[in-house]
């Protein structure tokens, strides 16, 4: 971030999409509620906006059916691979970044 600032690389947004895909997201795996949680809390910060995580911990579906929701975020790239992550935890009981 501190190199975007000093040579002008990329608008504020994408460098900072791109750290919370790189850098953030890949910690992130597990099976439990404490996971799914912190996607949520994750998405609230993609999308720029307040969630029902109470409501999204029972289920997530909303969050990763509406890609034009996630198009819209403002963070885009996190956003999409937040709704994967969660999508996959939903599903299989286990999510991962690093699973395609």
């Amino acid at each position: 971030m501190i190199y975007n600032d000093r040579f002008a690389l990329l608008s504020k947004e994408a460098a900072f999409d791109m750290q919370l895909l790189q850098k953030i997201l890949p910690r992130i795996q597990g099976s439990n509620s404490s996971v799914k949680k912190a996607l949520l809390q994750l998405m609230q910060v993609a999308q720029d906006r307040s969630l029902p995580i109470t409501e999204y911990m029972e289920d997530a579906s909303k969050l990763y059916l509406s890609q034009e929701a996630l198009a819209a975020s403002k963070y885009p790239q996190s956003a999409r691979k937040i709704a994967f992550m969660l999508r996959r935890l939903e599903e299989d009981g286990f999510t991962s970044y690093w699973l395609s």
